[in-house]
């Protein structure tokens, strides 16, 4: 039982780092994509939904980061 406990919490640990790289990494293009310059008119509209739909998967990778966050708390008690 206590190894399985252990691979868990490896595993929590690995899903950690996966989400909070792909919230730095869409967050950061989505913020990007708002601070382009230069955008012409046709493509206005595409990279507003492009750099919305970013935030949103951000958001959602960094609020999945915290719940699997403090299931690996919950198993390290």
């Amino acid at each position: 039982m206590e190894d399985q406990r252990k691979e868990r919490i490896k595993l929590n640990t690995e899903i950690i780092k996966v989400l909070v790289l792909l919230f730095i990494a869409t967050g950061g293009g989505a913020i990007s994509l708002i601070l382009t310059r230069d955008v012409p008119i046709a493509l206005e509209r595409a990279y507003t939904v492009l750099s919305f739909a970013g935030m949103l998967f951000a958001i959602t990778a960094g609020i999945l980061a915290i719940f699997v966050y403090v299931q690996t708390e919950k198993l390290l008690k």
